[in-house]
């Protein structure tokens, strides 16, 4: 059998001493595992100057030319505790399962600040999908409004409408980005919480609670006296001891089982509502530009023009000539003498 040592370094290659001590810093008696495969100098230490220059990064690319991080077609082994050890519940292995709880605890904690950061996502685009709505209705409202001197607004009103049936448009596509970032990205991390952490949590309480009806059992059977007339009250105790730890051999492999699948799950359940909220947001850019063609392009430029024309008649050069006629004094005014 394997020993608690090995265990701890044989699953990443190359431990080093900061990450070596974190996974396995607990257990006693575990020392550090020196890197292999570094090519050593004349001193022992350290690569030659060739090796150096053969190892020289490049000349760094500026960060819009930067390549995308290749990622591996296989995923990377990772830590996992084992089954075999789980029957023997040895010091060792009991202090590996808290590195694997503590990894939950620290895993659970960020999911929910992660569900709370994309649900506040979601509901800034369901907000947007009711403020279009809202706004195209607004802009149909023109019209019935009872202006006083609405004279000669057939130009504006018409214009309204249109932009009315152009922020329905955007509304549809605002509302179908909703409806498929609360798919693709919200529920897979929901689901994710709801199954495989509360899985864990509610695996690691029957596993607690086996154990302790263990060792009540063990001190049960311990405190026995050692009388040949007790014999039958000892084979009680016997099958009592047996059954506990049949019930907690049981809870730890289950228990095991969920931690192990856990550290594959979590890769997958980070991932995968990114890829969703991405393909949202690009399929949502990519029908907007498909809306807004050249047709939109010459209508915002005809209703640019026609604002400046309403503009124009603001500015006439008239306007500061009535103002300074108004604003000079009147011969009755200049002739008129105060007592």
């Amino acid at each position: 059998m394997r020993s608690p040592h090995f265990l701890l370094i044989q699953p990443r290659r190359g431990l080093g001493w900061e990450e070596g001590r974190r996974v396995g810093g607990r257990l006693r008696g575990w020392r550090p595992v020196a890197r292999r495969g570094r090519a050593r100098g004349r001193g022992g230490h350290g690569a030659s100057a060739s090796s150096l220059q053969s190892r020289a990064p490049s000349a760094a690319a500026p960060p819009a030319l930067r390549p995308p991080v290749r990622l591996r077609a296989t995923m990377p082994a990772v830590d996992k505790l084992l089954l075999e050890e789980a029957l023997q519940d040895s010091p060792q292995t009991r202090s590996l399962l808290s590195v694997f709880e503590e990894d939950a605890g620290t895993l659970t904690d960020y999911t929910n600040q992660l569900l709370q950061a994309m649900q506040r996502v979601y509901g800034a685009q369901n907000e947007m999908c009711l403020a279009t709505q809202q706004l195209s209705k607004q802009l149909l409202a023109y019209e019935k409004q009872n202006f006083a001197l609405g004279k000669g607004d057939e130009e504006v009103i018409s214009t309204l409408h249109y932009f009315s049936k152009v922020v329905d448009e955007l509304n549809v596509l605002h509302t179908e980005l909703a409806k498929q970032l609360a798919d693709t990205m919200v529920l897979p991390i929901i689901q994710f919480r709801e199954k495989d952490l509360t899985e864990v949590s509610t695996l690691k309480d029957l596993f607690g609670l086996a154990s302790n009806e263990h060792d009540l059992s063990m001190a049960k059977y311990s405190r026995l006296p050692k009388k040949k007339e007790n014999e039958k009250v000892k084979t009680d105790v016997v099958k009592e001891v047996a059954a506990a730890r049949r019930k907690q051999h049981l809870s730890s492999l289950q228990y095991y089982c969920a931690l192990n699948a856990l550290q594959y799950r979590k890769r997958v359940a980070m991932m995968e509502p990114m890829i969703g909220f991405a393909h949202g947001q690009i399929n949502f850019f990519k029908k907007g530009a498909e809306m807004f063609s050249q047709s939109m392009d010459s209508f915002l430029s005809s209703v640019a023009d026609m604002v400046q024309r309403r503009r124009r008649p603001l500015f006439r050069p008239s306007c500061p000539r009535l103002v300074d006629a108004v604003a000079a004094p009147s011969p009755f005014t200049s002739r008129c003498r105060c007592p």
